[in-house]
């Protein structure tokens, strides 16, 4: 009994472990991680995958904003350098980061994937399975995505300090765009395919 209670707190231990340190990227990923070796250019970490099972990563130091490992104060990697295009100081960076931190966590594209899978599956079909009309409205769609405002709502704001903050707003566009954009082109993809097979293997009785 005193091995199996020994194993399951040394379980437990390494769970905690693996998730102690963060990696916060310049593209406002947070990764929880273990960090196994930052002596080079990368930082090399261990990290859990969907499975449950420790993967090796590695980030280049150019592509990190900082590192908080454990109780140890935050490492900032990053610095201002309007010859690399950094224009942004640390503080203004670090708001701009919690924009798409928040974006990539909070903002929700199901709608535009849904309106493209439904749209794109129509057009295909009324279009007789004919090629040129199937592609125009996955092209067309996804390209509007880059139009419209995108609005922030409130509940998706995690620290609302940043309501009104213009460099929050920002780094949570791009990510939100970025987002519209892919789920536009893969929810109408999928469509366009949908609507073909429908109309070449239809009408079902």
């Amino acid at each position: 009994m005193k091995k199996i209670g020994f194993l399951l707190v040394l379980v437990v231990w390494s769970f905690a472990a693996m998730a102690q340190d963060v990696i916060l990227t310049m593209s406002g990923r947070e990764i929880q991680c273990a960090i196994t070796d930052d002596s080079g250019f990368e930082i090399v970490y261990n990290y859990e995958n969907a499975r449950g099972k420790t993967k090796e990563g590695r980030v280049h130091k150019s592509e990190v904003f900082s590192v908080s490992q454990g109780s140890q104060p935050e490492q900032i990697y990053y610095s201002q350098d309007t010859l690399l295009g950094d224009w942004m100081n640390e503080a203004e960076m670090r708001i701009y980061l919690a924009g798409q931190v928040d974006a990539r966590a909070h903002y929700d594209v199901r709608n535009t994937f849904a309106l493209g899978l439904g749209g794109a599956r129509f057009v295909s079909y009324i279009a007789g399975g004919g090629l040129i009309l199937s592609i125009a409205f996955p092209v067309l769609y996804t390209v509007y995505q880059l139009i419209p405002y995108i609005k922030i709502r409130e509940e998706t704001i995690s620290n609302p300090i940043h309501r009104y903050n213009e460099i929050y707003a920002l780094g949570y566009e791009r990510v939100a765009r970025t987002k519209q954009v892919l789920n536009a082109l893969a929810g109408s993809a999928i469509g366009m395919l949908g609507g073909i097979v429908y109309y070449l293997l239809g009408p079902f009785d």
